[in-house]
């Protein structure tokens, strides 16, 4: 199988965030945007940034949205490194993580909790 060139790679990355910019709620578009981000090609550009940029309007729309969020950090730190940051996060986001922290039933309490402490150690 060939490798797709980076010109490639680029102009297929920036057709797709551009469909998820006009579509921002759509969780399907977002995780294909966030695959090709990823490597699925070949080419891994992951960021926090990225993340919350492809994640974070899904995120207050849906429970879903917020589990894609939440997963994708996870992930992003076991494949990176990289750890969630103060400065990713707007008030609406980082409010409504600490809505969901306090629901201790919460599947994903845990994972929010997670999220949360590393924005409180990182200011």
């Amino acid at each position: 199988m060939k490798r797709q060139s980076h010109r490639d790679w680029r102009q297929a990355a920036t057709a797709l965030r551009a469909e998820l910019a006009a579509e921002p709620g759509n969780l399907e578009l977002a995780r294909r945007v966030w695959e090709l981000l990823a490597g699925s090609t070949g080419f891994d550009v992951r960021n926090g940034r990225r993340l919350v940029e492809t994640f974070g309007f899904v995120a207050m729309r849906s429970e879903e949205g917020l589990a894609a969020l939440v997963s994708a950090f996870r992930k992003l730190a076991d494949d990176t490194g990289e750890y969630p940051r103060a400065a990713l996060f707007d008030p609406p986001l980082e409010n409504l993580l600490r809505l969901h922290v306090r629901q201790t039933d919460h599947p994903l309490h845990q994972d929010i909790e997670w999220i949360l402490e590393c924005i409180a150690s990182d200011t």
